[in-house]
């Protein structure tokens, strides 16, 4: 796992849960979104980190987020509550994303030439 901050361990856990499934997105309601982050990453994982993460990539063009019936995040934090807490919602894998997760699994790989540090920040 890259770095050692909660905040690359929460980037690439998000990348992990988008990029290990055959469509390359991933979908849930809110708390189920939390457990399966708390299960990949270690320690404490606060609300904030994860909406902080899933909003950190979401700009730096990682993922893509959606409601299950179309609607896209506005990227407008007036909207998160919306957005996050009610109801469903999917990350989708982008181009970007799926270069910054294949890095992640080079460097697991143990090919030190190549940095997996997180693009986010």
């Amino acid at each position: 796992m890259p770095g050692t901050a909660l905040s690359d361990k929460i980037d690439y856990a998000i990348l992990a849960l988008v990029f290990r499934t055959i469509d390359e997105e991933y979908e849930a309601p809110w708390n189920e979104w939390e457990r399966a982050i708390r299960t990949l990453v270690a320690g404490s994982v606060y609300r904030r980190d994860l909406l902080a993460a899933l909003v950190r990539m979401w700009n730096g063009g990682m993922i893509q987020l959606a409601k299950p019936d179309g609607p896209t995040y506005s990227g407008l934090a007036a909207d998160d509550d919306a957005f996050f807490f009610s109801g469903r919602f999917k990350a989708i894998g982008t181009v970007a994303g799926g270069a910054c997760w294949d890095g992640f699994i080079f460097e697991r790989a143990g090919h030190s030439n190549r940095k997996a540090a997180s693009p986010f920040r």
